[in-house]
């Protein structure tokens, strides 16, 4: 068990879960006042609402927490590069460039640890494997920490 105690801001572990508004409220997994629904085994269909849950430890606060995250997603097999000319790699990091899909927010907390519960959308998801990466920012103390798990899409 990971021990968060301390001055150094921490992630949790990423829960993927069903989109809050699938959730029944009869499910017995439960986290505070939020309910989700275990969605690790399973892919998302294309177009569909991912539904995370986090928790981030050791925010400072001024007497309020204020942080930014970051939620991005990558397709793994655009990490993969094949053997090609160094021209047209070169080419390539100027006329076709693939922008990692990313979406960033600013909260204000009230406490040192929060929990967080979102539905992420990303739109023109093709079917594929991705890694889904989260990056916080305590934007009092500037620490940084970030997570990433795999998910896969199907159609």
């Amino acid at each position: 068990m990971p021990n968060y105690n301390g001055n150094q801001l921490l992630l949790s572990d990423i829960l993927l879960s069903l989109p809050r508004d699938k959730i029944d409220n009869k499910t017995k997994f439960k986290r505070g006042e939020y309910k989700f629904y275990p969605h690790m085994f399973t892919s998302y269909k294309i177009n569909e609402a991912i539904g995370l849950y986090f928790e981030i430890y050791n925010l400072r606060t001024n007497p309020k927490s204020y942080f930014q995250i970051t939620y991005s997603i990558e397709k793994i097999n655009s990490r993969q590069t094949s053997q090609k000319s160094v021209l047209s790699m070169i080419s390539n990091l100027f006329n076709k460039r693939k922008l990692q899909p990313s979406l960033t927010y600013e909260y204000e907390g009230s406490l040192n640890d929060e929990q967080i519960f979102i539905d992420l959308f990303f739109d023109n998801l093709e079917k594929g494997e991705y890694e889904l990466s989260i990056k916080v920012n305590d934007l009092y103390s500037g620490q940084t920490a970030s997570r990433s798990h795999f998910l896969s899409t199907v159609k």
